[in-house]
């Protein structure tokens, strides 16, 4: 129902309504790193892209793109936003298998408010190491790309994973190995396991909400949700 997505939408739209009509285009672009757009990193990478534009309808544009991907350094930092209160981790931990990046890293969450750990961890077996010295009840995400961009865990299948913990796999889709190690312990160590739908669907409706000037919350979220599983 095209009215539950865009207020003023005909319940059944037509695909005119949504589509631009025909034009023509030229232009020019300049970038790097854009396809770090498209994946998940534990540091933070910046991109970016500039180019002229002319169109047939709307005359002449610019365009300028500027940004940094590192889904694991803007989950630390929410974490540590003083809105949470004392509601905070005692420690987060950061690993990498990149010196630069891991580097990066620091200087980008030096002044946390919370306790912050880096490691540099080439082999899955430094991060299994991390991981299993973690208390009961600890968080584990997977930020890497590892299971979606290309096969693989930052862990080996021997790591034990926290009692009664939650392993948070950031993919969406992919391999999941990751998601895969975990799901195999769940029962003996009482894990909460989670993908990266929920985390993929809010991020790319919550774009869509600033560009529309829409609010896609609650009934409106679920039926995107539904939308993008069908």
């Amino acid at each position: 129902n095209a009215a539950g997505l865009l207020p003023g939408a005909p319940a059944s739209a037509p695909a005119a309504f949504f589509m631009p009509q025909s034009f023509r285009m030229w232009g020019i672009n300049a970038g790097f790193g854009t396809d770090i757009r498209e994946q998940r990193s534990r540091a933070l990478r910046p991109f970016a892209d500039v180019g002229r534009t002319a169109s047939s309808t709307s005359g002449s544009g610019y365009n300028w793109l500027l940004g940094a991907g590192g889904s694991a350094l803007a989950f630390a930092a929410y974490l540590a936003e003083a809105k949470h209160g004392d509601n905070v981790p005692a420690r987060i931990h950061m690993t990498n298998r990149s010196a630069p990046r891991l580097g990066e890293a620091v200087n980008i969450l030096k002044d946390s408010r919370v306790p912050m750990s880096f490691h540099l961890c080439p082999h899955a077996r430094l991060n299994d190491a991390i991981v299993e010295a973690l208390p009961a009840g600890s968080i584990v995400v997977n930020a890497t790309g590892l299971g979606k961009d290309r096969p693989g865990s930052p862990l080996t299948d021997s790591c034990r994973f926290p009692v009664n913990g939650i392993a948070w796999e950031f993919n969406y889709r992919g391999t999941l190995e990751f998601m895969h190690q975990a799901e195999a312990q769940k029962k003996e160590r009482n894990l909460l396991i989670e993908d990266g739908w929920t985390y993929f669907i809010h991020g790319w409706t919550q774009v869509i909400a600033d560009v529309f000037h829409v609010d896609i919350s609650g009934d409106r979220l679920a039926l995107c949700d539904k939308l993008a599983r069908s």
